[in-house]
């Protein structure tokens, strides 16, 4: 609404860049008088597009913070807003699936004259003495601009881009450039509990509750194949991580006897060394056999569910 722009779509989107001064640092190590290494950090500025403004008031480089001064000639944040009325076939989408749809395009934005008027006084009124100017930059105020400077327009409309700043050719820090793009409809396909005229997620015995949506017409065998696999690898990838985390305890708990070893201190690598080993081993071992427990409680649970294939 701040902008006036309005789709038949399934979300709109906006995603906003600042120009700014952004500091960046490279460190070098170089020797010091009468022996021995220093490292020297140097700073370094220069202007880019960003996706946040940049506090300007925190450069390490005093004169940077006096002389790189950032600004930003509106305050608007990145954005998505979603249709609260999306049908599949006969039925109402739940918030949840809207939400899961993707396939965002980028699209001509017109904005409204009431919105493009309003973010053009909005802009002038906070920041005129940035933007009036007669070949170069001067500080001269809507009231006392003489009657041969005129307002810019700072308020540009490019494809896809609405541009806030005097020249999108010729960016100045502080210039605001919002990209939109929306979600058309789509063929999509689901599993979910059929509800009336809307659909929920199905609550399996375990308490989880399993939903899927998928772009595009997609085979009831294909989906649950995909769900599947997804289902594996996050297994996978939990059960490695409670791995490391086992034997990262058990280093941790024997970890006083390598120190009180280490009075010695080829004693001190050899103690660390063997409960290191001793620590993987027993901890590998440990995990394995938690992970075999709860596949066979798996097994002899009863907690499978049934889903119904819905194409409209």
């Amino acid at each position: 609404s701040a902008f006036g722009i309005s789709q038949t779509a399934i979300a709109l989107s906006r995603e906003v860049e600042f120009y700014q001064w952004v500091e960046r640092s490279e460190e070098k190590k170089q020797k010091k008088l009468g022996g021995g290494e220093e490292i020297v950090t140097t700073y370094f500025y220069e202007k880019k597009w960003v996706s946040e403004p940049v506090d300007s008031s925190s450069f390490h480089d005093p004169d940077a913070r006096a002389r790189k001064v950032n600004s930003q000639l509106i305050a608007v944040e990145d954005q998505t807003v979603y249709a609260t009325d999306v049908t599949f076939g006969p039925c109402r989408l739940p918030e949840f699936m809207i939400r899961s749809i993707s396939g965002d395009r980028p699209f001509d934005v017109k904005m409204s004259d009431e919105a493009k008027a309003a973010m053009q006084k909005a802009v002038m009124d906070a920041h005129a003495h940035q933007l009036y100017s007669s070949g170069t930059r001067v500080a001269v105020h809507p009231a006392s601009a003489p009657a041969s400077v005129t307002a810019p327009d700072v308020v540009h409309q490019q494809g896809s881009v609405v541009y806030v700043g005097r020249s999108p050719a010729a960016p100045n820090v502080g210039d605001v450039r919002v990209t939109f793009s929306a979600v058309y409809p789509a063929d999509i396909s689901i599993i979910a509990k059929y509800n009336g005229n809307t659909f929920e997620k199905v609550y399996a015995s375990n308490g989880k509750t399993v939903s899927r949506l998928s772009m595009g017409v997609v085979s009831a065998d294909h989906m649950f194949g995909k769900a599947h696999s997804s289902n594996s690898t996050w297994t996978w990838i939990l059960r490695v991580v409670g791995i490391f985390l086992v034997i990262g305890g058990l280093k941790s708990i024997v970890a006083p006897l390598s120190v009180l070893a280490g009075v010695i201190p080829l004693l001190g690598d050899i103690v660390g060394a063997g409960t290191g080993i001793v620590c993987t081993l027993l901890g590998s071992a440990w995990s394995f056999i938690i992970i075999a427990i709860a596949w066979l409680l798996l097994l002899v649970g009863d907690g499978a569910s049934s889903f119904i294939y819905f194409q409209f």
